[in-house]
């Protein structure tokens, strides 16, 4: 028995350099939490799914991908500013000081240790 279909294929859109640049000029750290924001969605409606597997998918070692996911352990304040803010000083904060501040349990402590973390930081001209 033979069954035979038509597809209609549609040519898929690239991305071009212009949105490969919009990317970039984003700060790392909201790449990263966006990019843990889509792995738990992932991993939430594929429960088959590896957080090792994903790794693969996107070429990250798992210790990487257990970096990223721990940022999903900031509280929400510093979730959404690092989402939504437009402020400059994102781009200064490096992946390593806000797993730092991950690592803390208590979410007014991290408040306080994200606020230090912006002192902190050089003032831009």
């Amino acid at each position: 028995m033979r069954n035979e279909f038509t597809v209609n294929l549609k040519k898929a859109k690239t991305h071009t350099s212009r949105d490969r640049n919009k990317l970039h000029k984003e700060p790392i750290l909201r790449q990263y939490l966006v990019l843990a924001h889509q792995i738990k969605n992932t991993l939430e409606t594929s429960p088959s799914r590896t957080l090792k597997e994903i790794a693969g998918w996107i070429g990250y070692s798992p210790a990487r991908m257990s970096q990223i996911m721990n940022l999903l352990f900031l509280s929400t304040f510093i979730q959404e500013e690092i989402l939504f803010s437009s402020k400059s000083f994102l781009h200064q904060i490096s992946m390593n000081t806000a797993h730092q501040i991950s690592r803390e349990l208590l979410w007014d402590k991290q408040k306080g240790l994200w606020l230090q973390a912006i002192e902190t930081l050089p003032t831009q001209r």
